[in-house]
C-alpha cells in the first residue's frame, strides 16, 4: 500500500492485482507450485515471489541426518521454480533469511 501511494495510485486498486498465498509447510509450498503454472494463466501473472523460501525447511529438516533430505526438497523446489519461469514467462523472485552466528566473549 505504501508503495502505491508513493507512486500515485490507489492502494486498494494496485492490490487487485496482488495474489498471496500462505504457506504451512513444505508439502503445501510444493503442492501451491505445482499448481502455479495454473495460476499464471488464470490471472496473467507476470511475477512471481516466494518470500522466505526456505523457513518452511530448516523448520522441518532439523539435525544433521536431515540435511540430504532438505536439500534434495529445496533443489527439486527450485528446478520447478526456474521451469515455472521459463515455461510461462514470468519473473520468479525467491527471498531468504539470513542467520548470523553470533558468538558470546
Amino acid at each position: 500500500m505504501e508503495i502505491a501511494r508513493a507512486k500515485g495510485l490507489d492502494p486498494k486498486e494496485a492490490l487487485k492485482g496482488v495474489h498471496v498465498a500462505k504457506v504451512f509447510n513444505t508439502g503445501h509450498l510444493m503442492a501451491l507450485v505445482r499448481g502455479l503454472g495454473r495460476k499464471i494463466l488464470e490471472t496473467k501473472a507476470r511475477l512471481v515471489i516466494v518470500d522466505s523460501a526456505v523457513a518452511p525447511f530448516r523448520a522441518e529438516y532439523t539435525g544433521r541426518d536431515k540435511l540430504a533430505e532438505r536439500q534434495q526438497t529445496l533443489n527439486t523446489l527450485m528446478h520447478e521454480l526456474s521451469r515455472i519461469a521459463e515455461l510461462y514467462n514470468v519473473a520468479v523472485v525467491i527471498t531468504n533469511q539470513v542467520q548470523a552466528a553470533l558468538s558470546l566473549i
